[in-house]
């Protein structure tokens, strides 16, 4: 890792990476807590809220364009950005069957926070 640390700087990683990182498990935090309260505006409040919190950590996956080390996997499974896929109709399959959920979401493309 601290041959990628010293490429952007201990300062950017301290202060971008690591702070949208704990940001996006802060929001997934309060999204789980607020799935378990029978309260769905909120649940949308916190979803929304974990968008753009997620998004900012996506966000350093370009940093791969810069040097190589920072390549990650999630970088490649954005459906928006591969195969443009039929997502909609995918999931519908999926909760339409009775197969286990972790087997039924054998794709990649199925379990991002742009499928949701």
């Amino acid at each position: 890792m601290s041959v990628g640390l010293n490429a952007v700087g201990e300062k950017f990683f301290n202060q971008v990476i690591i702070v949208n990182a704990v940001s996006a498990i802060t929001n997934a935090e309060l999204l789980i807590g607020s799935i378990n309260q029978p309260n769905q505006t909120a649940v949308k409040r916190q979803f929304g809220n974990l968008v753009p919190s997620w998004k900012k950590v996506e966000i350093t996956y370009l940093l791969g364009d810069l040097n190589e080390d920072y390549l990650d996997t999630p970088r490649y499974i954005d459906i928006f950005h591969g195969n443009n896929e039929k997502i909609k109709s995918q999931l519908d399959l999926i909760s339409n069957n009775n197969y286990v959920l972790s087997s039924a979401m054998y794709k990649h493309s199925h379990k991002t926070i742009n499928a949701l």
